[in-house]
């Protein structure tokens, strides 16, 4: 994180707004959290198509989200799909 913020730094990206932002986030200047580095290994593109495994309103009876549903959240198995690695 402390890295990103040296970054923006030499942007014209306005840093107080960035850093009201990361403490609203509870990331405060000097949070042990804004040292944590990642290192990504993979990254792929997957077609969204028919075949994706998806909810859409088709999922539910009669098409419609039932009453008192506002978010769903779920998990898929990308295994066997077609993926373009870059």
């Amino acid at each position: 994180m402390q890295s990103v913020i040296a970054r923006l730094r030499q942007t014209d990206v306005l840093l107080d707004d960035a850093e009201n932002l990361l403490a609203q986030l509870g990331l405060e200047e000097g949070a042990e959290a804004r040292l944590a580095t990642y290192k990504l290994l993979e990254s792929s593109l997957y077609p969204v198509d028919e075949m994706f495994p998806g909810i859409t309103l088709n999922s539910f009876v009669g098409g419609v989200m039932p009453t008192g549903v506002v978010a769903l959240e779920y998990d898929v198995e990308l295994t066997g799909l077609p993926r373009f690695a870059f």
